[in-house]
């Protein structure tokens, strides 16, 4: 089939979902698909590349919000529209569209309205909640540019269902949910051996948790807890994370690290801290990286988590305050017998539930009934 999928972010610039649709790129390419990704020229020199046996072609655009914490790049409308006309064709016979919240997402399938090509809409964030101001925005935006983009798909996939319960409210017929996948190659518990250290990934953001998590290494230090706290990530709290690691026994700062690091890091962390999980899809991939590492993930929340999950087998459980997740690492720390079972389970549901292989089937499956 060839392919052609619009993404608002692509590689080098990081993020969730640029890691979703290289693993979709990289799998379909090798399976005899013809691969074209369309994206904005946000972090890169390039407009035009290629990768693993896919094609990365990209449009020029700004990228005023992402220092605010907001993840939206403005496309240049003209660039956008050309750039999308020139990749798409007659014989293209899937658009994979990633995310009804964005410009970069409206526009091309605008551009495309006339050429009937089936479409599939993937989502991957449910309302993420900001200020009381943005939020107004967002639902806006949502109100308009979602709908626009809802009503130019033919098919929806959700990453979680919490999402594909937000898809459906603001007027999706049906969605279905599409777990990530996670690479149990890359991630293994083998790389290099436990340490009584726990770990966070993720943005320093307060949207992510970062005040409750600092506040959690006070907890520990009060505990006279010795077994260390490392934070992994950089972002508009990165200040304060530093700060505090420059004065604390416990809490150590890595910042922003590279792919090789961070399967060391999962490898060698006893469990994963996920200090909030509002608006995330559940389960995250750093809890998928996490369990694929052998490293069970201290969740907050879990009443949206799939039938897979089992608590005290792959995942603890911990109330949002600061004192239950202390609890929960000291628990984990002081019993040996509870890391290995945890960590054993951890990677057996990585392999059997979300390894990318079987997502890529459930994929191709998907682009079969658009």
């Amino acid at each position: 089939m060839k392919i052609v999928i619009f993404t608002h972010y692509f590689y080098p610039h990081v993020g969730g979902i640029e890691s979703v649709v290289e693993n979709h790129a990289k799998r379909l390419a090798e399976r005899g698909h013809d691969i074209t990704i369309v994206t904005s020229d946000i972090d890169s020199d390039s407009r035009k590349d290629s990768r693993d046996g896919y094609t990365v072609v990209r449009y020029s655009a700004m990228n005023l919000l992402e220092d605010l914490g907001i993840p939206y790049p403005i496309p240049n409308p003209v660039d956008c529209i050309r750039v999308t006309r020139t990749v798409v064709d007659d014989d293209t016979d899937v658009l994979h569209v990633h995310g009804l919240n964005y410009l970069t997402s409206l526009l091309p399938l605008l551009a495309l309205r006339h050429r009937k090509i089936p479409t599939l809409l993937h989502q991957h964030t449910p309302f993420v909640d900001y200020s009381p101001i943005v939020n107004s925005v967002e639902r806006l935006n949502d109100a308009i540019v979602g709908r626009l983009v809802l009503n130019q798909a033919d098919h929806c996939i959700a990453v979680s269902q919490n999402i594909a319960d937000y898809l459906e409210e603001l007027g999706a017929d049906r969605t279905d949910v599409l777990y990530n996948g996670v690479d149990v190659d890359r991630f293994s518990p083998n790389i290099a051996e436990t340490l009584d250290e726990v770990l966070y990934v993720g943005r320093l953001t307060q949207k992510k948790g970062i005040e409750r998590l600092l506040q959690t290494v006070k907890v520990l230090e009060n505990y006279g807890h010795d077994s260390s706290v490392r934070v992994v990530g950089k972002g508009d709290l990165t200040k304060e994370v530093r700060e505090m690691a420059d004065s604390s026994e416990i809490l150590e700062f890595e910042g922003f690290v590279e792919s090789e690091r961070l399967s060391q890091l999962y490898s060698q962390a006893s469990a994963l801290i996920v200090p909030d999980q509002t608006g995330d899809a559940l389960p995250t991939l750093t809890i998928l990286e996490s369990l694929a590492s052998g490293t069970p993930p201290i969740l907050v929340e879990d009443n949206q988590l799939p039938e897979v999950f089992t608590k005290n087998e792959n995942y603890l459980k911990a109330q949002p305050e600061p004192e239950s997740i202390a609890n929960a690492i000291q628990r984990l720390s002081r019993s040996p017998e509870l890391r290995e079972a945890t960590a054993q389970y951890s990677r057996k549901t990585a392999e059997e539930s979300f390894n990318w292989e079987s997502k890529i089937d459930q994929l191709e499956s998907l682009y079969q009934i658009v």
